[in-house]
């Protein structure tokens, strides 16, 4: 893969994607029967971005997903059904790959994404989670890198309830899934 991208831009267009594609994947009932392992990690992850953690009775019934909307990275309107009541989740997604938050970004997004959807009638049940992905990960001692806290105390500055989440926080199992877009992204180093 070569990738002239600046500023490491190529990373955060890719970890756009790779989040738009989980959750996509976690609707499909296709890949859900042909593979059923690929379905249940990118299910899981969609999950932790909502805050489900009981998940007998959840099933994804829609996901709609928006890249770069208004300079927002990632932004998904997600329905699901919890025995049999739906439910509406509104994911908004600031990836940081190597890099920090700036200009005020993450107040700006929440008044965009309020501005959107707390005047519009349809748009008011949808319950929102503020997220900041990073790759900052953990250091050689097990801890954060320092680069991790300064973003975690830059979210809980914001106005919203913005929460960190490392890319390393992001699956919880490891083993291959058999898709190799899913493995090389998710699993393998690169």
């Amino acid at each position: 893969m070569h990738d002239d991208s600046t500023n490491n831009q190529g990373y955060e267009h890719m970890l756009d994607f790779q989040m738009s594609w989980v959750m996509r994947v976690a609707a499909s009932n296709e890949i859900k029967e042909k593979n059923p392992i690929l379905h249940k990690r990118c299910f899981d992850i969609l999950m932790k971005l909502i805050g489900k953690t009981n998940l007998d009775q959840v099933e994804v019934i829609s996901v709609k997903v928006m890249k770069q909307w208004k300079r927002i990275d990632v932004h998904a309107e997600i329905v699901i059904s919890c025995s049999g009541h739906n439910e509406k989740h509104l994911i908004v997604i600031e990836d940081k790959a190597y890099t920090k938050i700036h200009d005020d970004q993450l107040n700006r997004y929440e008044d965009i994404i309020n501005n959107k959807y707390d005047w519009d009638d349809a748009l008011k049940a949808f319950e929102k989670h503020f997220w900041v992905i990073t790759f900052f990960g953990y250091d050689k001692t097990g801890d954060y890198e320092k680069d991790y806290w300064i973003l975690k105390s830059m979210c809980d500055e914001a106005n919203a309830d913005w929460q960190l989440l490392s890319y390393d926080d992001i699956l919880d199992d490891y083993t291959p899934t058999g898709s190799e877009h899913f493995d090389d992204f998710w699993i393998n180093e690169w």
